[in-house]
């Protein structure tokens, strides 16, 4: 990952942040609830039969931020 990259990743809730003014009256929460919900969608779409432990760990980690949110 090239130095461009890691600050991109690095600033992504200020990204996140920044464009919540240009988005119409959706509240914050639903947007993360989106975006989260849409990235268990790509991760769950990557899983093979074997050697994708990985996945099934960063999935569960977005499930567990998807509920914290929701309460």
């Amino acid at each position: 990952m090239d130095n461009k990259q890691e600050e991109t990743v690095a600033n992504t809730a200020t990204n996140l942040d920044n464009l919540m003014t240009r988005i119409a009256a959706v509240p914050r929460n639903e947007i993360r609830l989106a975006v989260l919900r849409d990235e268990v969608e790509v991760h769950t779409s990557q899983l093979q039969p074997s050697g994708t432990g990985t996945i099934h760990t960063i999935i569960g980690g977005i499930e567990q931020r998807i509920e914290e949110i929701q309460k």
